[in-house]
């Protein structure tokens, strides 16, 4: 059957070639198919594939939860037999609380010339109150390369921690006073992570924060120790040596925060807001001190504790907004995701009720061989580009931060506008591609109704079904050309959402400069 110079089908009976119609059916449902698997093979290549299983398991767990990464580093380990330092530091990293150590103490075995995991390991054992075994894998770290202050200040925690209560601390402070004198930058441990994957992203961020945390609470636990052994003596009257070895701590407090010339790699919210911290419990002491030692507290000191407590404000200030940035930042990467599975559903369960209706009505395979017209042809091909322009428009937000809500809702409002239309029309089109069609004669009525039937419910199965596979195609199309521009692929959500990584640096920036 074939269409005439206006565009309509014209009245006549079927004819055409069906064996064609039918290539070309089949044509289309491979080209579809064909398009998705190729875009699933590059995703399982890249996950299951490209590197050997256990390095794969390993790069997998690394961005999944814990228990769910915790099953799969076991199953690593155990097969490795122990042999990859990296495997059993990643299982220590997140072990249950029973046998963690006894899993650190394999992975120290395993690399014990690894300075950053000695360190992890020393905090492990310091939070278990193994201080004395903390203390030398912490002074065991601080000899190793690079040049690091952090295992010192944390060798001075667990002296301090394994002394009797009324020990002599001078010890402890000359530590201290030596690692503030040393030059040596405070570095901390970075993740464990994959040279695949970005370092960027909140999962990467928390990993990095946890780690922070895990350092810094030895730390607390040493100003608590000082500070409470200092109180009682300051008010009994007796100042000692405690307004120097305050100043000391009070020195460690802004080694932590860093300056201007740190590396951005050691900046953070945490160690930040625990070397503010720090200073700030030590200012309060220093001005009991100094109001007991001269009737009144040194100006310096006030103005100093003013600029502390406005630094360490802007920082819990970031901090408390950080999950909603967080969550609004993750519904940008969400909301391509769900437009595109809500309109996959969508259109699948309209395809079937076309399906079910055209074989209710009885419809036959010489439906086949009627063309669409121009009209439908340019409309699918029309809806299926905007579709993909849409789609890369979101990529375009995602790459721009900060990011107006304002423009997210127009275009997901462009979206839901073109597919009812789309959908509409699809309905409205066998009407369309009918009008006009001239009626035979009296006697070929009934005939001629159930020809007109049968078109019409075949063209809305076929329309659907072009829209259907089309839209599967520029989604995987979408996905693809997401994963070489990006290096990730759109559904990798935990490696996309951002961690705020920057702007916790310019926050931080911006409190070191309130100090200078």
């Amino acid at each position: 059957m074939s269409l005439n110079p206006s565009g309509e089908i014209p009245v006549q009976e079927f004819a055409g070639d069906p064996a064609g119609a039918r290539r070309s059916r089949r044509a289309f449902r491979f080209a579809v198919a064909a398009c998705v698997f190729f875009a699933f093979s590059m995703w399982f290549a890249e996950g299951y594939l490209r590197f050997s299983m256990l390095e794969s398991q390993y790069r997998m767990a690394l961005t999944l939860p814990i228990d769910s990464a915790r099953a799969i580093l076991r199953n690593v380990v155990k097969r490795d037999n122990g042999q990859t330092p990296k495997y059993l530091e990643a299982l220590a990293s997140i072990e249950e609380s029973d046998v963690i150590l006894s899993r650190y103490e394999e992975a120290y075995k395993s690399n014990p010339n690894n300075p950053f995991l000695i360190i992890k390991y020393g905090c492990r054992l310091f939070l278990a109150g193994q201080y004395k075994e903390a203390r030398e894998r912490f002074r065991e770290a601080g000899i190793q390369l690079p040049k690091n202050a952090l295992p010192r200040y944390l060798e001075a925690a667990a002296l301090a921690l394994s002394m009797p209560e009324d020990g002599d601390l001078s010890e402890v402070l000359a530590l201290v006073a030596r690692t503030n004198s040393s030059g040596a930058p405070v570095l901390f441990p970075q993740p464990l992570w994959h040279s695949s994957l970005p370092r960027s992203g909140v999962c990467y961020t928390k990993l990095r924060r946890d780690i922070a945390d895990l350092c810094c609470a030895p730390l607390y636990k040493f100003k608590n120790l000082l500070i409470g052994r200092a109180r009682p003596q300051i008010e009994a009257g007796r100042l000692g040596d405690w307004d120097s070895w305050m100043d000391r701590l009070q020195g460690m407090g802004e080694k932590l925060v860093g300056d201007r010339l740190s590396d951005p790699a050691n900046l953070g919210t945490p160690q930040a807001m625990a070397g503010f911290q720090i200073q700030l419990d030590v200012l309060q002491v220093r001005k009991q001190i100094n109001e007991m030692a001269h009737g009144a507290v040194e100006t310096a000191l006030l103005e100093k504790e003013v600029r502390i407590k406005a630094a360490l404000n802007d920082i819990k200030s970031f901090e408390n907004t950080r999950a909603q940035r967080i969550e609004n930042d993750r519904r940008l990467y969400v909301q391509p995701l769900r437009l595109s599975a809500n309109t996959v559903s969508i259109l699948l369960i309209i395809y079937l009720l076309a399906l079910g209706t055209g074989r209710l009505m009885r419809t036959d395979r010489k439906t086949w061989v009627v063309p669409h017209t121009h009209l439908g042809k340019g409309m699918l091909l029309a809806g299926l580009c905007m579709f993909l322009v849409y789609l890369a428009l979101f990529s375009l937000f995602q790459t721009s931060k900060p990011v107006s809500a304002y423009p997210l809702h127009i275009v997901t409002g462009l979206w839901y506008g073109l597919f009812t239309f789309l959908v509409l029309f699809g309905l409205a089109y066998p009407a369309l591609a009918l009008y006009g069609m001239s009626k035979p004669a009296p006697e070929n009525l009934q005939g001629f109704a159930a020809m007109r039937r049968a078109i019409f419910f075949s063209l809305i199965r076929r329309y659907f079904g072009i829209l259907l596979g089309g839209f599967l195609c520029v989604v995987c199309i979408w996905c693809v050309a997401y994963r070489l521009g990006a290096g990730v692929y759109p559904m990798q959500l935990e490696l996309l959402v951002t961690g705020l990584e920057t702007m916790e640096l310019d926050t931080v920036r911006r409190v070191q400069e309130l100090l200078l």
